[in-house]
This record gives C-alpha cells, sequence and structure tokens, in this order.
C-alpha cells in the first residue's frame, strides 16, 4: 500500500467516524476533513464519499422507537446521545399514565 492509499484509508474512516457520531449534515463533514486531507479528497470526491457516509449514519442510528415509550427507554439506554445541547440531552424523560398512554418531556 502506497503513502496515497494510506491517506485515502484514514480520509475514509475519518468520514465515517464523524458521520456516525456527528449531527452535522454530511456534506459539511466532507468538506471539513477535506481541508485536512486535501490529497485524498481529490482521489476520493463527494460523489464517492456520500454514499458510505450515509451507509454509516443510516447504520449508526437505533430502529425506529414504535411508541413514546419506546422512544424514552432509547434515549434513557444512551442510544440517541447525539441528540443535545450545551452538553445535555433534550430528553428529560417519559410519563405513563394509568391507560399505559406515554408522554415524552423534552
Amino acid at each position: 500500500m502506497n503513502d496515497e492509499d494510506n491517506m485515502v484509508k484514514i480520509f475514509i474512516n475519518s468520514l465515517k467516524l464523524r458521520a456516525k457520531n456527528e449531527n452535522l449534515p454530511l456534506k459539511t463533514i466532507y468538506d471539513e476533513e477535506a481541508l485536512r486531507y486535501q490529497v485524498a479528497a481529490g482521489l476520493y470526491p463527494w460523489s464517492t464519499a456520500e454514499s458510505i457516509m450515509h451507509y454509516t449514519r443510516r447504520s449508526s442510528l437505533p430502529s425506529l422507537p414504535q411508541t413514546l415509550h419506546e422512544l424514552s427507554i432509547t434515549f434513557d439506554n444512551g442510544e440517541l446521545f447525539r441528540y443535545s445541547c450545551c452538553g445535555s440531552s433534550i430528553f428529560n424523560g417519559c410519563v405513563r399514565d394509568t391507560d399505559g398512554n406515554s408522554i415524552s418531556l423534552w
């Protein structure tokens, strides 16, 4: 493996890691990383990177909860850590009434 191949591999891994862990638009992530890895970005353009970044982000998310109660469990389990503001989760809890209806508190 030559230096260019190695740089592209590092670039791709960086794109995948950020797509998985950050809630920024994928194009923004690509553009920021392209500034850091200019040679690799020339060899691995956005048109190529976009699909792997979408796949990585989609794979990193839990399945869509069917109820508000399931959504609260997903938050409580820390599976939606990326949805926060100022270092705090946007989710505060879930309340169920005696009929089993749930409401989420944001």
